[in-house]
């Protein structure tokens, strides 16, 4: 409800670089040429007051302008020509009010309008027919307005454009149709070439087979879910031996590439510590679906995450001890210096975490989970691992490295930050994501706070210390050796989470390292 005429303070307010808009109330008098000041405005919103006298010539001083709303007021005299130099005006709405006079020829010099409304003043003479690219033109209102061409002649003129703009619209929809198409096509036909590839060196296996193996796929036979696919224990009759069957979700985009891209990097690799692929099936269902699935041994003690948060204990209800967890740690590694230094293209994991690493029946560690990762030795475009957009920032949230939020390509200093996280969530028992991380605090900055100030014992996973106790208690030894191999572990975590990529270990010395470790506190 404020009335009044604008302060001259605030037409000299330089600052405002967005939006002036005081709209709806009850503003008087004459707009001062002043308004020009204020050029680094993209709108300015007058509408629904009481503002009169001309429309000062000032305002196309206002270059950065793109909605100028002055509708409803009592502004007289004519639209100031001079409007016509601020190209960039998309939505110009001076309708309602008492302007007269004709309508400028300038004003056929903003391309990009889009709305033009004259409606309810005293306009008359021709009307301009330049205004080609505005979606909508109301002049309604106008009693004394001609017409410069006929009103049949500008329906015309707009029926043609409408058309025009169809028809683009049509080839456009055609061409990605088009594309999508034999994108779609090229990704069956690799899917075809894996698959042919691996006929002679891996089993065969079919839709039904995978059906029958896993019991029509009953939920009870469901060990895990992903992004991408859900992961069935499997018994397949042509070998009678218990496996894990990734069955990928077609209907989710991008799945189809995560596939590729792990039937390209596990068909030639092979390591101890990686999680063995059997076989891949490509197929249709009984509905003639398209069907893909990946089979791989079976990792009967679960995930690191599940021993991590306590889903999984030994049998006498004991976590993982310290010299299980150096184990662990020491077997990823190698999986990981595998992968980026002895593989002939050098692999990038991308999504190391510890729900992607898995424990065998004697608790060896195995990496898996290959969709999201890359070759960076394959230059070829047409055997390079191509990923959608969608995964330009590769990994989950906590595990990401500092460096692909920037934009840069994943690399393996990216593995070793993610690995380096999951060493600290390992011997820790707190994950990066965990609630207690607020107001900067992070997993990385409340490890290397404990150990600033040598109070790691409050980091520590409390079923590490608990042990620790029991071990004290029962056999009255010091626990000196423990306490040092924690120190010393938690340090290399801290080195491979480093923010800047060059500054962080390379694999090859954190696999040393933790293997000295590992050494020294067996030999004590």
């Amino acid at each position: 409800m404020l009335n009044g005429s604008i302060p001259k303070g605030i037409l000299s307010l330089r600052s405002l670089s967005t939006i002036l808009n005081l709209s709806k109330n009850s503003f008087s008098g004459n707009l001062a040429q002043d308004i020009g000041k204020l050029d680094n405005l993209v709108a300015i919103d007058l509408s629904n007051n009481l503002f009169s006298g001309n429309i000062p010539n000032s305002i196309s001083e206002c270059k950065s302008l793109e909605k100028l709303l002055m509708a409803n007021n009592k502004f007289s005299g004519s639209i100031p020509s001079s409007l016509g130099e601020v190209r960039g005006l998309e939505i110009l709405d001076i309708s309602s009010n008492m302007l007269s006079g004709t309508i400028p020829i300038e004003l056929e010099s903003l391309r990009a309008l889009k709305l033009l409304n004259l409606s309810f003043n005293n306009f008359e003479g021709r009307i301009p027919y330049g205004f080609a690219n505005t979606t909508l033109v109301d002049l309604q209102g106008n009693q004394n307005l001609g017409h410069q061409n006929g009103v049949g002649g500008r329906k015309r003129l707009i029926l043609i454009f409408t058309l025009i703009g169809v028809l683009i619209l049509l080839a456009v929809c055609i061409s990605v149709l088009w594309m999508i198409c034999m994108r779609k096509n090229q990704v069956k036909d690799e899917v075809l070439v894996f698959s042919e590839s691996f006929k002679g060196k891996h089993m065969a296996v079919s839709y039904n087979d995978i059906r029958m193996a896993t019991e029509n796929f009953d939920q009870l036979n469901l060990i895990g879910r992903g992004s991408f696919g859900s992961v069935y224990k499997g018994r397949i009759c042509k070998e009678g031996q218990c496996y894990a069957i990734k069955v990928i979700d077609m209907d989710q985009t991008g799945s189809m590439k995560t596939f590729m891209a792990e039937c390209k990097a596990l068909k030639n690799v092979r390591h101890r510590n990686l999680v063995k692929l059997i076989t891949a099936c490509s197929s249709t269902d009984f509905k003639n679906m398209d069907f893909v699935a990946l089979v791989y041994e079976l990792m009967s003690n679960g995930s690191l995450e599940d021993w991590i948060t306590g889903k999984r204990k030994h049998t006498n209800g004991d976590g993982l001890s310290i010299l299980e967890r150096l184990t662990v740690a020491i077997d990823v590694a190698n999986a990981i210096n595998y992968l980026h230094n002895e593989c002939e293209d050098q692999v990038v994991h991308c999504d190391l975490k510890p729900n992607n690493i898995l424990l065998d029946d004697d608790m060896t560690a195995k990496v898996a989970d290959f969709g999201l990762s890359k070759l960076l030795g394959c230059e070829d475009p047409e055997h390079s691992i191509r990923l959608s957009n969608t995964f330009s920032l590769r990994g989950s949230i906590g595990y990401i490295p500092p460096e692909y939020g920037m934009g840069q390509k994943p690399g393996a200093a990216g593995d070793v930050y993610s690995y380096g996280i999951t060493l600290l969530e390992l011997f820790t028992g707190r994950g990066p994501t965990d609630e207690s991380f607020v107001g900067g605090l992070s997993l990385k900055k409340w490890v290397e706070n404990a150990l600033e100030s040598n109070r790691v014992n409050e980091v520590v996973d409390c079923n590490i210390v608990m042990n620790m106790d029991k071990l004290l208690s029962e056999k009255g030894e010091c626990c000196v050796s423990e306490w040092r191999c924690l120190n010393e572990v938690l340090e290399v975590g801290i080195l491979c989470t480093v923010d800047s990529a060059e500054a962080r270990l390379n694999i090859k010395d954190v696999l040393s390292k933790l293997r000295n470790i590992s050494n020294t506190f067996i030999n004590s």
